[in-house]
């Protein structure tokens, strides 16, 4: 696998070698390469048991790289993100951010999403080329690469990353480890990795070889308690407010008034409106925003056990979720279709023994979130509005409400 631990050192030693070798790692040597500090800890982690426990270990981290967490909603999430990469890539000619997400399906489908597929064929120093789907990112150089790529389209997506000023990159963890990328300023974990190591890894991408760097990990409200796995760490971890990414749409770096996040909301909103006509204009974008969903469920499932009850499928609300990747409804998990008949029924009539209430808060997506829901969880349990869909989008950068019992949105898988 591309995104197997290149970043293992004392491979093939033995001996005292070997040993020395191992507690020079675990203590952190302060002589070791700083730029390296981050892998070399991970890898000293990498190995867990089979329940998903990693080993009690202690992970290094470059000095000068500073650490952020942003509590976004997970229908917010699209925007966020997009509001993120431009309040720090369009105020700063220099800024070169990775974004990892968590499959390749994703990354795909944000290709085609941000960058359509005319100008996937045109020279990135073509000016003309370089302007994204959406003018929020203004001239920034958007790369894209992920372990299905041919061999010369991920060698020219990296060359051409390392050798810009600016720019984006989009990938998965087949670049978490063993590459090289100079003068990265910003790593974006849009979803938490599955292991500390994993994250270390991620984060060890910036802040290499004595320069400064930033890192930031987007949280759904729901998996907070994945802070504390990081501060048991030693993981000094700062907050940048969900409002302040939104709020940057309309004041860029500087205070966001009231008045001025009103205005960034209604930016917001039509910047998701805009992506969702996107999809629903495009059968071929769709269907890769389809998959997409599909794989982020896939990727969520795959959590040890030991995060498990932070990151667990049952928690994921299909509506919003769905909203995250400019979707206006779930789709159906593939195979969805081979249920029987009966079952389909049995489903829909659950549904809609919820009352006429629930079909006008659900909006849409009717039984095909039950059976979505039964492949997913083996239950069919959705409250009430599970499959939210096309909700209101007045209300779409409203507060999200979370019960008492801390259980987010009214829309969870149950």
């Amino acid at each position: 696998s591309s995104s197997s631990s290149n970043g293992r050192s004392g491979t093939g030693s033995t001996g005292e070698e070997e040993k020395k070798k191992t507690q020079k790692k675990k203590k952190g040597d302060a002589a070791a390469d700083e730029g390296d500090d981050a892998e070399d800890g991970a890898a000293a982690g990498d190995n867990n048991d089979a329940d998903g426990n990693e080993e009690t270990e202690q992970y290094t981290v470059p000095t000068k790289l500073k650490q952020y967490f942003a509590i976004v909603p997970c229908k917010l999430r699209l925007v966020a993100l997009i509001a993120f990469l431009k309040w720090k890539c369009q105020h700063s000619q220099r800024a070169k951010a990775i974004v990892f997400l968590p499959s390749r399906a994703m990354v795909q489908y944000f290709e085609a999403l941000l960058y359509p597929a005319e100008n996937a064929s045109l020279s990135i120093d073509d000016d003309a080329t370089e302007i994204p789907r959406l003018r929020e990112l203004g001239k920034t150089p958007l790369f894209f690469l992920h372990g299905g790529a041919s061999q010369a389209d991920r060698t020219k997506a990296f060359l051409t990353f390392c050798k810009a000023s600016q720019g984006v990159l989009f990938c998965t963890d087949v670049a978490a480890r063993g590459l090289d990328l100079p003068k990265v300023s910003w790593i974006v974990q849009a979803t938490p990795a599955t292991s500390i190591a994993e994250y270390v890894h991620r984060i060890g991408r910036t802040a290499r070889m004595g320069s400064s760097g930033e890192a930031l990990v987007f949280i759904m409200p729901h998996e907070t308690e994945y802070l504390g796995k990081l501060q048991e760490q030693g993981f000094e971890m700062q907050e940048i407010k969900c409002d302040t990414i939104i709020g940057s749409l309309a004041v860029g770096s500087r205070e966001c008034s009231d008045k001025d996040l009103d205005k960034a909301r209604s930016v917001a909103t039509s910047i998701q409106l805009e992506l969702e006509r996107a999809v629903l204009n495009d059968e071929a974008l769709a269907s890769l925003a389809k998959l997409a969903f599909q794989s982020f469920v896939g990727a969520y499932s795959t959590f040890p056990a030991a995060l498990k009850g932070i990151f667990h499928v049952r928690a994921l609300h299909l509506g919003h979720l769905a909203k995250s990747l400019a979707l206006r409804e779930p789709p159906l998990m593939a195979g969805a279709g081979a249920a029987s008949a009966s079952d389909k029924k049995k489903t829909q009539q659950k549904g809609q023994g919820k009352g006429d209430k629930e079909q006008h808060s659900g909006g849409g997506s009717g039984g095909s979130v039950w059976i979505y829901a039964n492949v997913i969880t083996g239950t069919g349990n959705v409250s009430a509005n599970g499959g939210d869909g096309a909700e209101d989008n007045d209300a779409f950068l409203q507060p999200v409400k979370t019960s008492a019992g801390g259980g987010g949105a009214g829309g969870r898988v149950a």
